[in-house]
């Protein structure tokens, strides 16, 4: 897996293609690999769009892909590619011929939620750490029909909206010259579009005057699905993807199912992939922080799915690493198993982000080891998922099939050790015996029983069954995320304290730590997500959702993971009083508080953990 970035303001296109072109001379055509993306702003045809270049692998030609870095290589035996044709009778197939990565630097800058800008030197530094790779195929990303830091050219007059912040799609020249600039890179080497931040609702003054919204909607969606159809009937090798506005409710996973903004399956006539939301803790309360975000974008996926968009078809964007706003700062924290769960989901078009300097050549090797498990599994098998919906706290998985064996990606959301079973994928697969557990987080040891496995809360592991029960497939041990190894709620009954407050008493055990867990829920009972705003000058978490405790008249510490300022906000808090700041069998006062200026509900409870 590799990186670039590069970033500069281009007032002519032989800037781009010089970048092009350098890039060509890093990568020798037959070593296809996963794929990048570079911001640039660009003029084209003396139209200014705002686009972000993307890098990107697309195995059309071998059907081997590779993962070479630093004197790394390892082979992924993928299937051969198929026609490059596609009929709409195949809605769930793919365009790709096998699963790829794509690589983009948000996330090592952030201008929405920091203010970490883009330069010279940041790309510059990205693009040192994609030479480890090579075989690179470039594309674009585009902010589509919104303008954000750009002012619209002429030729757009007559697609505006009142607001002149968004076209039209069905009014003026905006469409035409949209497409145009697609066919002119195509034709220029690019192979890659990605479509971010798209507005349906976009309409001229005159048309919002005679047309409904629902009307405008409609009318600009099927303008722009018409007219990718033609450009891919016309480029059969070009790869699209979309991003924000296609469908689908991310914001929370609290919201209502079905989404209240629906996912139009006709879009799989015209995108490779459909991106289920940028990650973001999840509405289920975790004592380490990635894990509720890992939750987030499994649900995310089990909610596509469940609107009948093939696993395939889903890019659950689930893996960033960097040290920016958009992903609170997490820089390599908990990395491994966001990495797992990403390719577990069974998704053909992975996006990783961020600063993948922070990725050693350690890691790089191990990096290649998990694509090599589920690039083939995923290219020559299926893909399903079972158990539990992940926001109902239930423990769930991801499992892969294929003709030599099965991989079972298994997680238990809840706060107690719980079984899940294992079921077969395929009639053909032998029965669930013997099995291997291939990865796991640190702590709690996943007990293996047959067909079922036990977890500890909160836990991720791995299991491999008949061929895959081989230790050369073996992941090692997460060892930043460390499950307890027994947990027990206790009876502690919280009473309100104050507007928004609620506390408990209760005496210190003899042994283990507390867990204190709370959820704010607005006055109608639903989950409710509280922001202190985005950094650099947002409120972090710890002062709005606020956990406090005392022994003795003194204050004891609590441990806590979630004091972060979260652009997407948070629902709940979760933190920990070591066993060895309390005093055994003396009280001890928990104080759960909300700073909303609105009434909210809050529910609490206690757990003994012992590491």
């Amino acid at each position: 897996m590799a990186t670039v970035s590069f970033s500069s303001d281009c007032t002519c296109t032989s800037e781009l293609f010089s970048t092009a072109r350098y890039w060509e001379r890093l990568a020798p055509k037959s070593l296809p690999s996963p794929a990048v993306i570079l911001a640039m702003k660009n003029r084209t045809k003396g139209a200014a769009l705002r686009v972000v270049c993307c890098i990107g692998l697309v195995c059309a030609v071998s059907c081997a892909a590779i993962v070479h870095a630093n004197g790394i290589i390892v082979e992924i035996n993928l299937r051969a590619e198929g026609p490059t044709s596609w009929s709409p009778r195949l809605l769930g197939e793919t365009f790709v011929p096998d699963p790829i990565f794509v690589y983009n630097n948000w996330s090592s800058y952030d201008e929405l939620s920091d203010n970490v800008q883009l330069t010279e030197h940041l790309a510059m530094k990205e693009l040192d750490e994609i030479i480890r790779l090579r075989g690179l195929i470039p594309g674009l990303w585009f902010g589509t029909n919104t303008l954000v830091k750009i002012d619209p050219v002429p030729q757009w007059e007559d697609s505006l909206n009142r607001q002149r912040r968004a076209m039209s799609f069905y009014e003026g020249g905006f469409l035409q010259g949209f497409i145009d600039v697609l066919q002119y890179w195509y034709e220029r080497g690019i192979r890659m579009f990605k479509f971010d931040f798209v507005d349906f609702t976009a309409a001229t003054p005159k048309a919002e005057e005679t047309q409904s919204r629902g009307e405008i909607y409609s009318r600009n969606v099927d303008a722009f699905r018409a007219a990718l159809k033609n450009f891919r009937r016309k480029n059969p090798n070009v790869v699209l993807v979309a991003f924000n506005g296609f469908g689908g409710d991310i914001e929370s996973t609290a919201n209502p199912f079905p989404f209240q903004h629906p996912i139009d399956l006709r879009w799989l006539e015209v995108f490779d992939s459909l991106y289920s939301g940028d990650p973001r803790p999840s509405d289920v309360p975790e004592m380490n922080f990635w894990r509720s975000m890992d939750i987030y974008s499994d649900h995310m996926v089990r909610r596509y799915e469940q609107s009948d968009v093939p696993l395939e078809r889903i890019d659950s964007t689930g893996f960033m690493v960097g040290n920016t706003g958009t992903v609170y700062y997490r820089k390599t924290n908990a990395w491994r198993g966001a990495l797992v769960l990403m390719l577990a989901r069974g998704g053909w078009l992975n996006t990783v982000h961020g600063n993948l300097e922070f990725i050693s050549d350690e890691d790089a090797r191990w990096f290649a080891k998990v694509q090599s498990l589920y690039l083939r599994l995923e290219a020559t098998g299926r893909t399903k998922t079972f158990g539990g919906i992940p926001r109902e706290v239930k423990p769930y998985g991801f499992g892969s099939v294929d003709s030599g064996g099965a991989v079972y990606t298994i997680l238990n959301p809840t706060e107690s050790i719980a079984e899940i079973e294992m079921p077969l994928l395929s009639r053909l697969q032998e029965p669930n015996e013997e099995g291997r557990v291939l990865f796991r987080d640190a702590g709690f040891v996943p007990v293996l029983t047959g067909s079922k496995i036990k977890l500890g809360p909160g836990q991720l592991a791995v299991v491999g069954l008949a061929r895959y029960a081989n230790p050369e497939y073996d992941l090692g041990i997460q060892e930043d995320v460390r499950i307890p190894i027994r947990i027990q709620p206790l009876a502690a009954k919280f009473i309100p304290d104050g507007k928004n407050a609620i506390k408990a008493e209760l005496s210190a055990p003899e042994r283990g730590d507390l867990r204190i867990v709370m959820q704010q829920r607005g006055s109608d009972g639903r989950i409710r997500r509280s922001s202190g705003g985005a950094p650099p000058n947002g409120t972090t978490m710890g002062k709005i959702l606020m956990l406090r405790a005392w022994q003795s008249g003194q204050p004891l510490p609590i441990e806590i993971n979630y004091d972060k300022a979260i652009w997407s906000g948070l629902s709940w808090a979760v933190g920990e009083i070591k066993h060895s700041a309390m005093t055994t069998g003396e009280a001890v006062t928990i104080r759960c508080s909300s700073s909303e200026k609105d009434s909210v509900a809050l529910d609490g409870h206690i757990l003994e953990v012992e590491y």
